[in-house]
């Protein structure tokens, strides 16, 4: 969420922290590999979006979000409007997880949006500060998106985004709605019935609207573009997945940890016959430890 403004070294930020003695002045998040006081330069090409602190209301349209919630006003001291905006309204952005500035004494998982999607976080006017904000649903958001790794690029979807002006520890929040939820398997796994090779080509599982809530869809995908949805639902600390079409039947129980998914898996199918160890004949089945690694969901390889 947004800090302090960006005005390091300047006159107006001494006058600033000197006027409100009792707070300090602010520090930014620590992010690996980029600066902490700068604003993506795209930020200044007018395409920002941008609301009026001094006309907002309740119901007004801010692009595409709606103003849900005002607390603003005029600050004498330091001649500018403070306060927040709350909107309504959801916006996809991407970008990284952070940590909390304040880690390790706060744990509370927070994004950075990138230049492109900070564009659509609406902003106070002469707001330089980087576009940061907390969860406010923090366990839910710790749980799909797992610790800061300022490496990997994140699809998310928030809204109840709040922006906060008040030159203090105050931090801008959001609620998070879903977030891309990809993950490479190493090896087949619809093909693991017509394989024994279990090093062929990586197949993947997409969740199709994330990992947000506790139950939804997932897309398991072979390179050759076979595909079997299926359900999944949160068990504990696991992910239950089940489903079957007119061919085969799927089943798993994976343990996430942090970017990695794992447990055993179980492929069988009624129209595909085998031997047992004794003879009989009856469904092929393979049974197998799954094993998968978050990947970008756009990842052009298979």
């Amino acid at each position: 969420m947004i800090r302090n403004p960006a005005l390091r070294g300047t006159r107006r930020t001494a006058q600033a922290c000197a006027l409100l003695a009792a707070a300090a002045c602010i520090r930014e998040p620590q992010v690996d590999a980029v600066s902490a006081d700068s604003v993506p330069a795209t930020l200044a090409a007018g395409a920002q979006l941008t609301f009026d602190p001094s006309t907002i209301r309740n119901g007004q349209q801010v692009g595409p979000l709606t103003v849900e919630a005002t607390d603003v006003a005029w600050s004498e001291a330091l001649s500018t409007w403070t306060g927040s905006v709350r909107f309504r309204g959801e916006l996809p952005l991407r970008g990284h997880v952070i940590r909390h500035f304040d880690f390790p004494e706060v744990q509370s998982t927070c994004f950075e949006a990138d230049s492109a999607s900070a564009r659509r976080l609406p902003r106070w006017p002469e707001d330089e500060r980087r576009p940061w904000f907390c969860f406010e649903n923090d366990s839910a958001a710790h749980r799909v998106l797992g610790a800061a790794d300022s490496s990997r690029p994140v699809d998310i979807v928030i809204d109840r985004f709040t922006t906060v002006r008040a030159f203090t520890d105050a931090v801008n929040s959001a609620r998070l709605v879903e977030a891309d939820a990809c993950f490479r398997s190493r090896g087949p796994i619809i093909a693991r019935l017509a394989t024994t090779d279990s090093s062929g080509p990586d197949a993947w599982l997409r969740f199709e609207h994330g990992l947000a809530g506790d139950s939804g869809l997932v897309r398991l995908v072979e390179p050759n573009g076979a595909s079997l949805v299926v359900q999944w639902r949160r068990a504990r600390s696991a992910l239950e997945l089940r489903g079957f079409d007119d061919f085969v039947r799927f089943e798993a129980l994976l343990a996430r940890r942090g970017d990695s998914l794992s447990g055993e898996a179980r492929l069988s199918s009624d129209a595909q016959l085998e031997r047992d160890s004794g003879g009989t004949l009856g469904p092929s089945a393979r049974t197998w430890l799954l094993e998968a690694v978050h990947a970008p969901c756009e990842d052009p390889r298979p």
